[in-house]
């Protein structure tokens, strides 16, 4: 038997291997634990009891049962001769019982001689020499016994030679694998090493949190929060280090997020100083336990060219769209003055040059809207410069505008007290008109900012090569979205009672003036907006107005512009003065117009469909 209890051989039936138990004795086989014999009863009623011989195979000295042998010899013969030998001693006497009891031991002798030769090899196999073979030849049950079980050594012997061999294999492999180890951890410690390099001079910051707490820093995080090693390692909050609301979205993606999350944030210093950084999170094993790595990229310098190049992008598409409106515009607006002009001068009656000195008018204040919309693009008309003295403006100011700071704001039962604080400053180079509407918006923003009332100081005084002109009030103050926004076009606080245009148009003055803004505001404190404008030495300069010169003589002239009623505007009043004009509607009936007449002055738009104005110009140049 296996040591299942399966049958491996029996020489009853030769195609018996692999059967299970199927006799009492088959199963006292396999608990049997020592070699042991019984008498067993017949099989079928007749037939002559059994002596049978367990033996139990061992493996490794008795560790390991490996199976069992069982044989079993019928006493049937031995009954038969028994009972032949009794007739014969009855009827030979003691002559035939001697010859019997001789059979007799000759008989079991040659039946116990080849079990016994199998209990001594299974003992040997038992002990572990698995070189036993029986090598039987009696032609009987025993012979397929023995040769089943020299079968059986065979296979033990190439199963124990394979085990040996698996040993030696598992031997050299630990061998290979304690070399390997050695290496690698040699090789992980020089990764580590290089590893620190990099992390320690990392410009990123790199915080690693772990269970709620701060187990890593590098330098760059300590320099970004102002804070060393060991107090952002110290037990406290990691993530105390920013600002309340970017502390809840980081500590929210840190333990909400799976993959990661990115996002900006803001980090207060203890001086005060707060540095904007950009956030990516990241999962990862930290000495062997899960964590979260926490890198901050210090953003504050991009963002602050960032909102630079939005705002001055916004105000180059805005001038774009200024210029072309106030083209536009002007080319109406100049039709309309230019006949009202010329009417003026022809008519005596006194009822039509009312009426048309009202068209003039009003063609004056579409004029002056235009001149507030071109002022968002540098493409435009320079007006004349001259030397101002920013007390003076800033008092005229005051009392042109005095109907919204005092009239107003008495109607609306408070009272806003303005002053003007000056300290002698230097006086700047510019357009007095624009200073003042600069100064003018600044004003009406301050009172705005005055529901309740308050006070409003202008100063003007010098500082270096710079002359400064502040307007502060005491008022609502500005959020810093708010702030961030102030310049913008058209972004008001003001609803539907605003146009926001106020703001920009002032940034675009002082712009022009080559002068700079800055503006400082706490809510519930009030607000400083502050003009730098570059200072000048006044008697260095002249700036005299140009003199009206009259035309010396009648001239010949070429007038060119794809507007037929502007064309015609500058024909009759060229005609009135005593000129010859001729016109075209176009930049190449124009350039003919000059290639087959001669002219003493050639006068030309600049845009025009066909032929632009300095292709026009160009051409005059070469062959005029």
């Amino acid at each position: 038997y296996d040591k299942e209890g399966q049958i491996a051989a029996d020489s009853r039936e030769r195609n018996s291997f692999g059967h299970p138990p199927r006799e009492p004795a088959d199963r006292e086989a396999l608990k049997t634990r020592e070699d042991r014999w019984m008498i067993a009863p017949p099989i079928l009623q007749g037939d002559a009891p059994i002596i049978e011989f367990l033996v139990p195979v061992y493996v490794e000295d008795r560790e390991v049962k490996w199976g069992t042998v069982r044989v079993g010899i019928s006493l049937a013969e031995v009954n038969a001769d028994i009972q032949r030998t009794t007739h014969h001693l009855v009827l030979a006497g003691l002559v035939a019982a001697i010859l019997c009891l001789i059979g007799a031991r000759f008989a079991a002798r040659a039946i116990t001689r080849p079990i016994e030769r199998l209990v001594v090899a299974t003992r040997a196999v038992a002990r572990g020499d698995y070189s036993q073979r029986l090598d039987l030849r009696s032609g009987d049950e025993l012979e397929t016994l023995a040769w089943h079980f020299d079968r059986m050594a065979d296979e033990v012997q190439l199963q124990q030679a394979q085990i040996l061999a698996s040993r030696e294999d598992l031997r050299r492999l630990n061998e290979s694998l304690e070399a390997t180890v050695e290496s690698r951890t040699h090789a992980l410690a020089e990764s580590e090493a290089k590893y620190r390099i990099l992390v320690e001079s990392s410009p990123l910051g790199i915080l690693i949190v772990q269970a709620g707490r701060a187990v890593f820093v590098n330098r760059a995080f300590e320099r970004m929060t102002g804070r060393d090693g060991p107090t952002l390692l110290d037990g406290t909050d990691p993530f105390g280090v920013f600002d309340p609301e970017s502390e809840h979205r980081i500590r929210k993606a840190v333990q909400e997020t799976e993959a990661g999350a990115q996002m900006e944030a803001q980090i207060c210093q203890p001086s005060g100083k707060e540095i904007f950084v950009e956030v990516h999170t990241a999962r990862l094993l930290f000495q062997n336990m899960p964590a979260t790595m926490i890198l901050a990229s210090d953003v504050s310098a991009q963002r602050d060219l960032q909102e630079r190049l939005i705002r001055g992008e916004k105000l180059r598409a805005l001038g774009e769209l200024a210029a072309g409106v106030a083209h536009d515009f002007n080319n109406n607006l100049g039709i309309i003055l230019g006949r009202t002009q010329l009417l003026q001068m022809k008519v005596s009656d006194p009822e039509v040059t009312s009426g048309l000195e009202v068209i003039r008018q009003a063609a004056m204040d579409g004029g002056q809207t235009v001149r507030r919309i071109q002022q968002y693009t540098r493409v435009r008309e320079e007006l004349q410069h001259e030397v101002l003295h920013l007390p003076s403006v800033a008092a005229e100011v005051i009392e042109i505008t005095k109907g919204k700071w005092k009239n107003e704001a008495q109607r609306r039962g408070v009272n806003v007290e303005i002053r003007i604080e000056a300290s002698d400053p230097a006086p700047i180079l510019g357009t007095r008109a624009e200073i003042r509407e600069a100064l003018t918006n600044l004003i009406f923003n301050a009172v705005d900012a005055l529901p309740m009332g308050g006070s409003i100081v202008i100063r003007a005084q010098s500082r270096g090569a710079e002359s400064i002109l502040e307007v502060e009030d005491n008022g609502v103050g500005m959020a810093e979205e708010v702030k961030s926004r102030m310049f913008e076009p058209f972004f008001t606080t003001k609803g539907l009672s605003g146009n926001g245009l106020g703001l920009s148009m002032v940034y675009g003055i002082v712009s022009r003036h080559r002068g700079s803004i800055e503006v400082e505001s706490r809510e519930r404190v009030g607000t400083v907006v502050r003009m730098r404008f570059p200072a000048v030495d006044p008697s260095s300069a002249d700036f005299s107005a140009t003199k009206r010169v009259a035309a010396p003589f009648a001239a010949r002239i070429l007038v060119v512009d794809d507007e037929v009623d502007l064309v015609a505007i500058m024909r009759d009043a060229l005609t009135r003065e005593g000129h010859t004009v001729v016109t075209a509607t176009g930049g190449n009936e124009g350039i003919q117009q000059f290639r087959h007449g001669t002219f003493d002055a050639v006068l030309t738009d600049l845009g025009m469909p066909d032929v632009s104005g300095w292709e026009v110009a160009r051409i005059v140049r070469k062959e005029g």
